[in-house]
């Protein structure tokens, strides 16, 4: 799991580096007005106002039961059979 946040972390330190690249700049707008936002981040905390909701509200709810995905290696850990040892 430890890698797995910290390839969480190194994404959420390129991000901007990695869009100051588009070169469509209607692309380029809407990538800065996400970064400005925190965006990933946001979604990384599972703030649902990230998509506009008010907490509590029926939105809220449908988005929060869409989020499971971002445990998903927490939650398929113990179901995955290890690969057999090289020798």
């Amino acid at each position: 799991m430890a890698a797995v946040w910290a390839r969480r972390e190194l994404w959420l330190i390129l991000f901007p580096t990695i869009m100051t690249t588009i070169h469509y700049p209607p692309g380029a707008r809407a990538a800065d007005a996400l970064l400005d936002d925190h965006a990933v981040r946001r979604i990384w905390d599972r703030d649902v106002s990230t998509w506009g909701a008010a907490p509590g509200s029926a939105d809220a709810k449908s988005i929060e039961t869409r989020l499971g995905w971002l445990n998903v290696a927490d939650t398929t850990a113990g179901e995955i059979d290890r690969p057999p040892a090289s020798s």
